[in-house]
């Protein structure tokens, strides 16, 4: 569990350094949340190559299939929204 042992690092410098909220929750629970949702996936997925390895791959693969088809949707939406710098 080191994004426990790195949020409890951050917790401590922010109390110190008394950063904006913003910036302290970007760290804490972006970024370490970012670590737990990302060593869950990553422990499924292994203890599932274990047990079938064709269906973990297809998983994965379906994983990044999906998020870089919803990326791509998401340029393509934002693509003419786009604000005049003055």
């Amino acid at each position: 569990m080191p994004w426990l042992f790195i949020n409890g690092i951050i917790y401590r410098n922010n109390r110190k350094r008394q950063p904006s909220k913003n910036i302290s929750k970007l760290l804490t629970t972006g970024f370490c949340g970012g670590l737990t949702t990302f060593s869950t996936f990553s422990g499924n997925i292994y203890q599932l190559l274990i047990s079938s390895p064709w269906v973990a791959v297809l998983i994965v693969v379906a994983m990044l299939g999906i998020g870089m088809g919803m990326y791509a949707v998401g340029l393509r939406v934002t693509r003419g929204k786009r604000s005049a710098v003055i």
